[in-house]
């Protein structure tokens, strides 16, 4: 809860202690701002390094160093592209959930360089498109909506400051139940800043 010193200070604990383990991996992406980059730092022809490539293969997006008026990073994803069930076939849930949680170090990183040079609080936009989107398809796995919710409770914790807003775009209303069920997984703080576009079809315009 908000103005929990208690709950505040377990969450200081927990991100020095992640930074601690994933020190070497944290000190490259700052310097390097490239998943594309990081996934080099794996030995070539190492199981890690396989499993970095296939992430990054099979889930469709992009990230925006400057996007609107303050030049807030932002993160575009495709939900028509990914391909969710070959990635948890080959990468545990572990692996995933800390997979996003070091790309969203990078947005971390750009929003903090920001902030610094405006001296305006700068946060990531996550914008994610449904269209193409299947319930049944290889879109969707359940195991991968559980590793975005692990993600999202932890990054409340280490990046409390770093979603400014979530925006679901061309998402149809049988979505809703997923979008529901995903909320379940994730922290009530970023739940707070979803939201949904409720045109349909923003790609034709």
């Amino acid at each position: 809860a908000k103005g929990d010193i208690g709950k505040a200070v377990e969450s200081v604990k927990e991100t020095l202690a992640w930074r601690k383990e994933n020190l070497k991996d944290l000190k490259f992406i700052s310097q390097n701002l490239s998943m594309e980059k990081f996934v080099q730092i794996a030995p070539e022809g190492s199981e890690r390094r396989e499993k970095l490539e296939k992430f990054q293969e099979l889930v469709c997006k992009g990230f925006i160093e400057s996007f609107g008026n303050l030049g807030c990073p932002a993160y575009i994803f495709r939900s028509k592209y990914n391909r969710l069930k070959e990635i948890m076939a080959i990468m545990d849930a572990e692996t995933v959930t800390q997979t996003m949680l070091l790309q969203n170090e990078i947005g971390f990183q750009v929003c903090a360089r920001r902030t610094r040079e405006t001296g305006k609080i700068a946060k990531v936009i996550s914008i994610i498109d449904f269209r193409g989107f299947s319930i049944i398809g290889k879109t969707m796995d359940i195991r991968f909506v559980r590793c975005m919710g692990a993600s999202s409770r932890k990054s409340a914790a280490i990046f409390p400051q770093l979603l400014g807003k979530f925006i679901g775009v061309n998402s149809g209303p049988l979505l809703s139940a997923v979008i529901k069920l995903g909320r379940t997984f994730m922290s009530k703080h970023n739940v707070e800043k979803q939201a949904f576009c409720p045109a349909r079809n923003i790609h034709k315009r």
